[in-house]
Protein backbone atom coordinates (compact mmCIF):
# COMPACT_ATOMS: atom_id res chain seq x y z
CA UNK A 1 0.00 0.00 0.00
CA UNK A 2 1.17 3.54 -0.72
CA UNK A 3 0.94 6.55 1.57
CA UNK A 4 -1.70 8.29 -0.56
CA UNK A 5 -3.92 5.18 -0.58
CA UNK A 6 -3.52 4.87 3.18
CA UNK A 7 -4.32 8.45 4.18
CA UNK A 8 -7.27 8.75 1.77
CA UNK A 9 -8.90 5.48 2.86
CA UNK A 10 -12.39 5.43 4.34
CA UNK A 11 -10.97 4.42 7.71
CA UNK A 12 -8.99 6.42 10.28
CA UNK A 13 -5.65 5.07 9.04
CA UNK A 14 -2.30 6.83 9.36
CA UNK A 15 1.01 6.41 7.51
CA UNK A 16 4.35 5.72 9.21
CA UNK A 17 6.97 7.03 6.73
CA UNK A 18 9.96 5.51 8.53
CA UNK A 19 8.36 2.07 8.58
CA UNK A 20 6.69 2.50 5.17
CA UNK A 21 3.40 1.15 6.50
CA UNK A 22 -0.26 2.01 6.97
CA UNK A 23 -1.71 1.51 10.44
CA UNK A 24 -4.58 2.37 12.77
CA UNK A 25 -2.20 2.11 15.74
CA UNK A 26 0.24 5.03 15.57
CA UNK A 27 2.13 3.81 18.64
CA UNK A 28 3.85 1.38 16.25
CA UNK A 29 5.38 4.32 14.34
CA UNK A 30 8.90 5.17 15.43
CA UNK A 31 8.84 8.87 14.53
CA UNK A 32 6.70 10.91 12.17
CA UNK A 33 3.05 10.06 11.54
CA UNK A 34 0.96 11.29 8.62
CA UNK A 35 -2.65 11.23 9.80
CA UNK A 36 -5.34 10.05 7.43
CA UNK A 37 -7.85 12.50 6.02
CA UNK A 38 -10.67 10.60 7.76
CA UNK A 39 -8.86 10.44 11.08
CA UNK A 40 -10.89 12.48 13.61
CA UNK A 41 -7.80 13.52 15.59
CA UNK A 42 -6.32 16.95 14.88
CA UNK A 43 -2.81 16.91 13.45
CA UNK A 44 -0.49 19.36 11.69
CA UNK A 45 0.68 16.53 9.44
CA UNK A 46 -2.57 15.29 7.95
CA UNK A 47 -3.52 14.24 4.45
CA UNK A 48 -2.03 13.22 1.12
CA UNK A 49 -0.13 16.51 0.64
CA UNK A 50 2.32 15.30 3.33
CA UNK A 51 3.07 11.94 1.66
CA UNK A 52 6.56 11.35 0.25
CA UNK A 53 6.50 11.76 -3.53
CA UNK A 54 8.43 12.58 -6.68
CA UNK A 55 7.99 16.06 -8.13
CA UNK A 56 7.88 15.47 -11.87
CA UNK A 57 7.21 18.35 -14.22
CA UNK A 58 7.10 16.07 -17.23
CA UNK A 59 7.45 12.41 -18.12
CA UNK A 60 11.04 11.11 -18.19
CA UNK A 61 11.70 8.73 -21.08
CA UNK A 62 14.86 6.61 -20.98
CA UNK A 63 16.14 4.22 -23.65
CA UNK A 64 16.53 0.60 -22.58
CA UNK A 65 20.10 -0.56 -21.94
CA UNK A 66 21.67 2.92 -22.17
CA UNK A 67 23.17 4.29 -18.93
CA UNK A 68 21.88 7.78 -18.26
CA UNK A 69 22.15 10.02 -15.20
CA UNK A 70 18.91 11.70 -14.17
CA UNK A 71 17.91 13.98 -11.31
CA UNK A 72 14.51 13.65 -9.69
CA UNK A 73 13.22 16.11 -7.10
CA UNK A 74 11.43 14.56 -4.14
CA UNK A 75 9.21 16.01 -1.43
CA UNK A 76 8.32 15.04 2.11
CA UNK A 77 11.00 12.41 2.60
CA UNK A 78 11.40 11.56 6.28
CA UNK A 79 14.62 12.77 7.86
CA UNK A 80 17.07 10.12 9.02
CA UNK A 81 18.21 12.06 12.07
Amino acid sequence: MKCTSCVTSSWACSWCPHENKCTHNVTTCSRTVISGENNPQNSLIKGRQHCPSFKLEEEILLPSGVPKEITIEVRNLPSVV
